[in-house]
């Protein structure tokens, strides 16, 4: 007697009607080898789909369109006082976009997300992690998240950081610069009108044959300052440096050897520049006296 195949019938009909009997005239017949690949087939168009998904998931929420979301969310939450979950919203959207290259770099997203981690920290009573938040989204976009930073700064008293902020951060726009001053330091302000003089100037001794050149003027506050030479090479009948008040409109020229003076004198600010008026009245032999202007011409 012939036993069965070892799965129960023959693959065959044939094999099937001679070792199972032919009381069966037909029976399904099963292509293992192809069943197999299909099988591996459809594993692999889900691994395909599963990636496209995941790909197509980071692209969605590193767009800028989900990040002005985020930030929309973050802000609706800040306006309910809801300052915990501002906080958490607006931790994660920083995280993803310091993860995405172009957001990292993107001035505007960073300054928003520091300015709402900011506001949250401050109504929660850290007033110290809401400065660093406030100072970074300033630092960000300088333009446009200055009001929360300098608050801070001049609450807690640090009027020289805040001077130096303004300064340096917004001297390339006069405008912004001179409405920092007015609105946080409007004590300087009304001293110094809010000017800013710093800048590159051509200047000249107004003088038959004088003495001329470029150089670059420095401003911190109302205070100038303008080196002209190097102390150690200097040139006979050069200033060496300038220092002014634009709020008192005082000036003091110094000068290097072989005539060594320290001048005093006028500022008087100019529509394209500004000239100082000084008189030297230290007497040294071989050195020029008297009354002298120093002209300085916005490059």
């Amino acid at each position: 007697m012939k036993m069965p195949h070892r799965y129960g019938c023959a693959r065959s009909r044939e094999a099937f009607d001679s070792e199972c009997g032919s009381g069966i005239t037909s029976v399904p017949v099963i292509d293992w080898t192809r069943a197999g690949g299909k099988a591996t087939r459809d594993r692999a168009r889900r691994a395909i789909l599963a990636g496209l998904c995941a790909i197509a998931a980071a692209c969605a929420t590193s767009s800028a369109t989900s990040f002005a979301r985020m930030n929309e969310e973050g802000r609706r939450l800040v306006s309910q006082q809801r300052w915990e979950e501002a906080l958490r919203v607006s931790q994660s959207a920083l995280a993803k976009c310091d993860q995405t290259d172009w957001c990292r770099k993107d001035p505007q997203y960073q300054g928003l997300f520091h300015n709402t981690i900011g506001e949250a920290q401050e109504h929660l009573g850290r007033r110290d992690l809401a400065m660093q938040h406030y100072r970074a989204a300033f630092y960000a976009f300088p333009l446009h998240f200055t009001e929360n930073y300098f608050r801070l700064l001049k609450e807690a008293g640090m009027y020289r950081l805040l001077r130096s902020e303004i300064d340096v951060k917004l001297a390339s726009n006069e405008a912004a610069y001179r409405s920092a001053t007015a609105l946080w330091l409007p004590n300087e302000s009304s001293a110094c009108g809010g000017r800013w003089v710093a800048g590159t100037y051509s200047w000249r001794l107004r003088a038959a044959g004088g003495p001329s050149g470029k150089v670059v003027v420095s401003q911190s506050g109302c205070t100038l300052s303008a080196d002209f030479a190097s102390p150690e090479s200097p040139a006979a009948g050069r200033p060496l440096r300038l220092q002014a008040n634009i709020g008192t409109g005082t000036a003091t020229v110094l000068y290097g050897l072989p005539c060594v003076a320290t001048d005093k004198g006028q500022f008087v600010l100019e529509r394209k520049g500004f000239t100082v008026n000084a008189e030297r009245t230290a007497f040294t032999a071989g050195c020029p006296q008297g009354p002298y202007v120093i002209e300085f011409a916005r490059d």
